[in-house]
């Protein structure tokens, strides 16, 4: 499998970046619209433990993923 790892470092301090991510829709807004993601399930948020259930749709099957 290739991997293909990239790093960002934003032009803002790291308390504006985080506070961004921790905002509700942070996953969507960074999600790309071509991407087949569906958010079915989620609970709390990056800072408390939350949880999140997606569903990822491809070619010529699709999955469920628990990130916690």
């Amino acid at each position: 499998m290739r991997l293909l790892y990239r790093t960002e470092l934003p032009d803002h301090d790291p308390i504006s970046v985080f506070d961004w991510h921790e905002r509700s829709g942070a996953l969507e807004r960074l999600t790309p619209p071509w991407a087949k993601l569906e958010v079915l399930d989620r609970s709390g948020g990056i800072r408390d433990g939350g949880r999140i259930t997606l569903r990822v749709r491809g070619a010529p099957t699709s999955f469920t993923w628990k990130l916690r």
